[in-house]
């Protein structure tokens, strides 16, 4: 019962603290319209958005799953985890393959990729993970099980389908994309030496500097990519685990260990945000900095009216 109490706090604190990170990076990015203006800033927002939901529906659900207090709306439940955690795979896929073009094609990737294509793409990104997590609350397995869990609610082979889809499917084409942008860094980093740059569509701007740019902030990007698999990676081969021995007791305390690991990306990433992507840095501490000063404006005139 001490073990129940210890995760389901650390939970609740790992739900306050990416409610709080998330929220103010998506603050941040709405403030600053030099920020809106950059593509692949749109899609670490887009990223901040699926934390927040992890962090203000996904945790708390998962919680009251923990504690069998979830067995009177116990689809709705499972639908609302899944389709969180989807779309936040999702969005770390759509960054990843963004990278890649970007490091690629650098020409094409400044040139041709569109506003319009990019709400698309998130779009996609929400949609497909929404659509995958809420399809099981029109699922009829015609179990009538008292506990709310994933083996009671579906059958063995969409736990397959589910598993392969949401988890197995994205971890190997994450590993796919990575291969292909660690050969897209090694000749930019070969060749970023170079002396012929050629003007693109009449600016200041070169396809040398555009390389370096979008190098130093996949490198970057590489520490949110990086701290994402290794919080994954552990409940990813706990669930592979279960799923192929679909018989064996689960060990739930050992399970929500890995989920609470699952869920500190959460709060990881807008510290990487502010640490490693100087766009985002430099406007935290212009925020930052403009509320302090209203702030001790605020105080000042106070002061000054007590005085008078």
């Amino acid at each position: 019962m001490e073990v129940t109490y210890i995760l389901t706090t650390i939970e609740i604190i790992i739900a306050i603290l990416a409610g709080i990170g998330n929220t103010f990076v998506i603050t941040i990015f709405f403030k600053d319209e030099k920020l809106r203006n950059r593509k692949i800033n749109s899609l670490f927002v887009s990223q901040a958005f699926s934390d927040l939901l992890v962090g203000i529906i996904g945790i708390p659900l998962n919680i009251l799953l923990y504690l069998k207090l979830a067995n009177e709306f116990c689809k709705l439940t499972i639908s609302n985890i899944i389709a969180v955690r989807t779309v936040s795979i999702n969005n770390v896929l759509l960054i990843s393959f963004d990278r890649y073009k970007a490091l690629s094609h650098p020409i094409k990737y400044a040139a041709k990729q569109s506003k319009f294509s990019l709400k698309i793409s998130i779009f996609s990104s929400w949609f497909f993970g929404l659509l995958l997590g809420f399809i099981i609350c029109f699922y009829n397995n015609d179990k009538h099980e008292t506990e709310c869990t994933f083996k009671n609610i579906i059958t063995r082979d969409y736990a397959y389908f589910l598993q392969f889809v949401s988890s197995v499917l994205p971890f190997t084409t994450l590993v796919v994309i990575y291969s292909y942008v660690y050969l897209a860094m090694r000749k930019v980093h070969l060749n970023h030496t170079c002396d012929t740059c050629v003007d693109l569509q009449n600016s200041s701007k070169t396809i040398c500097k555009i390389r370096r740019r979008e190098f130093h902030a996949t490198v970057n990007m590489l520490a949110i990519v990086a701290s994402f698999a290794i919080c994954k990676f552990p409940l990813l081969i706990l669930h592979l685990t279960y799923e192929i021995f679909y018989e064996v007791e689960k060990d739930k305390n050992l399970q929500q260990v890995f989920i609470a690991i699952n869920h500190l990306t959460t709060i990881i990433n807008p510290i990487l945000y502010a640490l490693k992507l100087k766009d985002f840095r430099k406007s935290c501490i212009e925020f930052l900095s403009i509320e302090t000063e209203n702030k001790t404006s605020l105080y000042n005139r106070s002061q000054q009216r007590n005085h008078i």
